[in-house]
Order: C-alpha cells, then sequence, then structure tokens
C-alpha cells in the first residue's frame, strides 16, 4: 500500500473516532425521525413483500371478488401502487427491493421494516466513505465527501426514515462500483467484474433507472483498461464477465417483468415511457411540491385513463431542468456549487476516476429526471451523493494541483493558482453574505470556505508543501462536528406516526368499524387508505379517486359491498365538497348512521395525517341498507 494511504496510528485512532461517532449519532438521530406513516410507494412496497413471503406475486385483494365485474379491465389500484389486469393484481414496482423487504421481515418481523432503509443507510454511508477513499486515497477527504451527505438540505437523508427503494438501489449500484475501483495496484480481475455486474444489474431491479450507473462502470472499467493497455482478449472476458453480471443482477426484474406483463423487457413501470417523445397536453396543471413519506399536498391519483401513465416526457426538460438546477443552488449555495463545478474540473486533471464517477452520471441523470413533469429531490439522490466528492476536489484537491505544479518546476504558476483559489473563496464569502442565505450557507458554506481559503493561503506561501495534510483532516473533522451536533440537537424530538401511534389508531380503529369493512375516503386529508388497507387488520379502503377513474361512484360500492356481506362507511371532513353529493346520491335507499365524530386532534387516531395540516375534523358513517338488511334477516321489507 502506498505511503499516502496509510495514517498515523494516533491519526488513524481520530480518523476512526470521528467517522464512528458521525454514523452512531446520525443512526440515533435519524431513528427518533423515522415514520411508520404509509403513502402509495411504501404501501406498495409492503404489500408485494408480504405477498412474497405468503409464496405469491400477484396480490389478493378481497373486494374485488364483489367489485370485479364494475372495474375496467385493466386498471389502476390501491392507491396506484398496484394495477389490475384481467383478474390479477400486480405490483406498479419492480420487485428488487420488496424481496429484500421480505427477507427483512423474515427474520425480523414486521415492525423491523420501519428499520431497513436506516440500516441501509448507514451501509450506504459506510460504502460511499470506502468508495471514496479508494478513489482520493484519503480517509480524511473520504469522510469529508460523505458527511454533507446528511447536513445539506438535498432531502437525501430523508429516505432512510421510510420503506422506499432508493436507498436499497444508490447501495447496491455504489457497491458495483466500488468493486470495479482496484486496491493496492491489483488488476481488476473477471470473478470482481463480474460481482460488480451483478450488484449494478441488480440495482435496476431495485429501481429501473439505476441502470444508469452502467455509465460510470463503463467508463470506470475503460479507464482501468486502458491504464494497464490491457490486450483485446482481457477486454473481451472482462466485458462479458460484466455484462453476464449484470443480466443476473437483472433476472428478478426480468421474470417479474415476464409474469406480470408478458414481456421480460416491458417493465411494470413501462407506462411512464410510452409518451416520452409526445407533447405535453395542452391544460396540465403545474404540480405542487411534496415531502418525504407522503405525496404532494392534496395530491390525488389520476383519473383521466384506466392506467395512469406518460409521466416522462421530453417535453417537460425546459420547465423541469430549471427548477432542478433551482434546488441544486439553493441546497449548495452558488459559492459551494462553483466549487463543485471547479471540483470537476480539478478532477479532469489530476483524478480521471473520480471525474468519470461523478461527472458523466451527474448530467445524464440530471437531464433524464428533468424530464419528469416536477422537480423531486428522490431521482437527484445519485446526484447528491456524488456531488459532494467533487466539492472536495474544488477545495482541497485544487491543493494537490498547486503541488503538482511545483513538483513539476512551475512554482511560480503553482503560487498564482494558489492565490486565485484564496482569493476566489473569499470573494464568494464576502459575496455570499451580500445574499439571503440558504439554509447550508451558515450551516456548511461558511465553513468550507473559510478553511479552503486558509489552505489555499498556505499553499500560495509554500506551494511545495503537502499543505492538504492538514486541510483535510481539518474539513473533515469540522464537517464531522457539525453533522454531530445537529444530529445530537435532534435527539430530543420524534416522528408525529411511530410504532405507538401506528398500534393506538389500529385499537382505535377496530373498535370503532366492522370486520370486513371496506372504507371510501379521500386524498383530500391525508393517505388514510393505505394506512387503513395495512395495519387495521379489519378493514379494506378505498379513495374516491379509485371510483373516478373506475366510472363507479359510492353508490355502486355500497350496494354490492352489503349484498356480499360487506359493510361500507364513509370517512371524509364535515366539510368536504363531495361530501353532499354523496348524500343525495344515497338518499331515498341507504342509511347514514355516525359511527364517530372525530375532532381535528384525534384525526391521526383513524390513520389521517400530513403535513399540509394538523388535524382535520371528520365523520366516521355506517352506510345501512334498511330494506335489504331487514328482508335478509327474514324482516318485512323496508
Amino acid at each position: 500500500m502506498s505511503a499516502r494511504w496509510r495514517l498515523a496510528p494516533g491519526e488513524r485512532a481520530v480518523w476512526l473516532t470521528a467517522t464512528t461517532l458521525f454514523l452512531l449519532v446520525t443512526a440515533a438521530w435519524l431513528e427518533h425521525q423515522i415514520t411508520w406513516y404509509l403513502a402509495v410507494d411504501q404501501f406498495g412496497y409492503l404489500t408485494f413483500a408480504h405477498d412474497l413471503l405468503a409464496g405469491r406475486v400477484y396480490h389478493e385483494w378481497a373486494p374485488f371478488q364483489w367489485l370485479a365485474r364494475t372495474i375496467p379491465p385493466r386498471t389502476d389500484a390501491l392507491a396506484q401502487a398496484y394495477v389490475y389486469d384481467h383478474g390479477r393484481l400486480y405490483c406498479r414496482y419492480s420487485p428488487g427491493f420488496p424481496i429484500l423487504l421480505a427477507s427483512w421481515i423474515g427474520l425480523l418481523g414486521d415492525d423491523a421494516a420501519h428499520y431497513l432503509n436506516l440500516t441501509l443507510f448507514l451501509v450506504l454511508l459506510s460504502v460511499l466513505i470506502a468508495v471514496q477513499w479508494r478513489l482520493l486515497r484519503s480517509r480524511w477527504r473520504a469522510l469529508a465527501g460523505t458527511v454533507p451527505i446528511v447536513v445539506l438540505p438535498t432531502s437525501v437523508y430523508l429516505w432512510a426514515l421510510t420503506p422506499t427503494r432508493e436507498v436499497a438501489a444508490h447501495l447496491s449500484a455504489f457497491t458495483g462500483l466500488f468493486l470495479l475501483l482496484r486496491a493496492g495496484g491489483r488488476g481488476l480481475a473477471p470473478w470482481r467484474t463480474a460481482i460488480a455486474g451483478v450488484a449494478l444489474g441488480y440495482a435496476a431491479s431495485v429501481r429501473p433507472d439505476a441502470i444508469l450507473y452502467l455509465v460510470p462502470a463503463t467508463l470506470l472499467v475503460a479507464v482501468h483498461l486502458r491504464r494497464r493497455r490491457s490486450p483485446f482478449g482481457v477486454v473481451a472476458r472482462i466485458g462479458v464477465v460484466g455484462a453476464i453480471g449484470v443480466v443476473v443482477g437483472l433476472l428478478p426484474a426480468l421474470a417479474y417483468n415476464w409474469t406480470a406483463t408478458g414481456n421480460p423487457f416491458r417493465s411494470t413501470q413501462g407506462m411512464e415511457l410510452d409518451q416520452f417523445l409526445a407533447p405535453l397536453p395542452r391544460s396540465e396543471p403545474t404540480p405542487a411540491g411534496g415531502a418525504v413519506g407522503y405525496p404532494s399536498p392534496g395530491w390525488h391519483g389520476g383519473t383521466t385513463s384506466d392506467v395512469q401513465g406518460g409521466g416522462l416526457r421530453l417535453a417537460n426538460l425546459p420547465r423541469t431542468l430549471p427548477a432542478n438546477l433551482a434546488f441544486l443552488i439553493e441546497a449548495y449555495t452558488p459559492a459551494l456549487l462553483a466549487a463543485v463545478v471547479w471540483g470537476g474540473v480539478v478532477a479532469l486533471m489530476v483524478r480521471p476516476l473520480v471525474f468519470v464517477t461523478a461527472v458523466p452520471y451527474g448530467i445524464v441523470a440530471l437531464l433524464l429526471y428533468s424530464c419528469w413533469p416536477r422537480p423531486d429531490p428522490r431521482y437527484l439522490i445519485g446526484v447528491n451523493l456524488l456531488l459532494p466528492m467533487l466539492l472536495v476536489e474544488g477545495t482541497v484537491g485544487t491543493l494537490d494541483l498547486v503541488r503538482r505544479l511545483a513538483w513539476r518546476g512551475r512554482v511560480e504558476a503553482a503560487r498564482r493558482l494558489a492565490f486565485v483559489a484564496a482569493a476566489g473563496m473569499v470573494l464568494a464569502l464576502v459575496g455570499a453574505f451580500a445574499l439571503r442565505p440558504s439554509t447550508s450557507f451558515g450551516r456548511l458554506a461558511v465553513p468550507i470556505l473559510l478553511i479552503a481559503a486558509g489552505g489555499a493561503g498556505m499553499a500560495a506561501t509554500w506551494p511545495s508543501r503537502r499543505v492538504v495534510a492538514i486541510v483535510a483532516p481539518l474539513l473533515a473533522l469540522t464537517l464531522t462536528g457539525i453533522a454531530v451536533a445537529r444530529a445530537w440537537d435532534g435527539l430530543d424530538r420524534r416522528a408525529g406516526f411511530q410504532r405507538p401511534q401506528m398500534l393506538r389508531a389500529r385499537d382505535t380503529f377496530r373498535r370503532a368499524v366492522e370486520p370486513r369493512a371496506i372504507v371510501i375516503t379521500t386524498e383530500d386529508i391525508g393517505r388514510p387508505a393505505e394506512n387503513i388497507e395495512y395495519y387495521s387488520g379489519v378493514a379494506h379502503a378505498l379513495y374516491l379517486t379509485d371510483l373516478a377513474r373506475w366510472h363507479g361512484s359510492v353508490f355502486g360500492v355500497a350496494l354490492l359491498a352489503i349484498q356480499a356481506g360487506v359493510r361500507p362507511y364513509l370517512l371524509l371532513p364535515v366539510s368536504d365538497p363531495e361530501r353532499p353529493k354523496i348524500l343525495k346520491q344515497l338518499a331515498g335507499v341507504f342509511s347514514l348512521e355516525t359511527v364517530r365524530d372525530i375532532p381535528p386532534a384525534q384525526a391521526v387516531e383513524y390513520f389521517v395525517a400530513a403535513p399540509f395540516h394538523r388535524g382535520v375534523h371528520l365523520l366516521l358513517e355506517r352506510i345501512t341498507w334498511p330494506g335489504f338488511e331487514k328482508e335478509k334477516q327474514g324482516g318485512p321489507p323496508g
């Protein structure tokens, strides 16, 4: 191992202590923030996982036994998490994450499902440190390039708080990239390439768009083979085993696609690509921003077609790309984002492997995800996992470039570069103070720019010295201190819906409704249907939006449900604008009995929660059909 990879025993102990403290305190803080409240995606993954544990791929939803003949032969169901296709109900999402989730639940139980993503996120942070350690050949830089992920307001860490596939996809992809980075001068063995291919392929079995990671993976292999001047036979062997590995990793997705759609290459979410080249609809509302764990405020499933799709369109690019860039500027501040861009230039000159790992993926991902109708931080997770590494290159890596120039005898050029870098950092710092500070300004921009400016000043004074040996540990320890202090401050707060709230809501709901009930509710108040369906154990649920998509009505559901021996309920706000229409629809045949008049403070006990309200005045009403039920019981007809 090269000497510059090694740390003195004391320095190694400090690094290990700082890294361990960062991971442990971050874990404790995130555990406090885990939400058990389910939205569309979480419900879909958990339901799919339980089906896999039961030995089946298709979901069995009891209400379809009496509803199926009234709905379109192929349509979205279960809040658009599933597709009903001629009697079969399959999940829209790829099977990679549900397979992991099913294994986790099978080993540790249902409650442990909510801690899977936290565990995966901590492993992801560790893998990112390892990847950067190999790329940058410095533990301190690796730590400094990882800590900002949980400090910058990019929402990356929020996906550790809820069971969704994002963390698993990126963990699998970065594991593959790590395996492609040779250590200690060793070559790239075929077995290593094959395993990396499996990891990269499995990432796409988790999230199909994770196939983008094949861009940096291919470039890493190409740079490695070119440096070693490998003969064609070696290149062919590496390429073949890598491709085989990718296919093996993709097998779960290919098999599931074949089972569900009849075509292994037709993804169960392929409907999103159906109109990629089509123009935008003439009248399309601008979607609002959302929050992690919940869709956007007031989000409703689509009703324009039986199966919603066509979201990914090239025509969205002019609108969404500027919004994504604005999000990155706000999260990083213009000064730090400029350092990121400069870091890409430094990487190209000093460390090409860093460049090919981060820059091509970042560009391709930013362009592709800007084809969605609205900006969404979840799509930029991979970008925001890589940009902090370029930030380190743009600050600390600049000092390497100065030293390289000095060692080549260009001392004055080295001094000028260092002076320009120092002046640029100072000007960025002064300019940032004059602008409206973003969340990350005081938290990260100031200390990073101060340390970078000081390091550049030292390099200007002593261009041949290895100034980075002081600056890199100082930067890493400062960022770690900020992250630990922030996490520590958050240990006195917990998320509003965790296991105790779930148990209370489940118990409350079981006392309020009859077994085998069907609850009709609205998406205006949060995501009650998914939570009733998954947690209550006594009721199924659907949204008014589902009925609109199926061209159905509350009247029709009540008619079929009661005939099938299922009790229908309404769970709606008192002031819901649809409520008078529903009452008029039911009048004359059905009766409504108020089971619970729910004040806003108790709404969460009926699985009603959202970041855009603090409670809603609700009515839980039982729908009865007096004439039919009396006749069924043997009494005189009503």
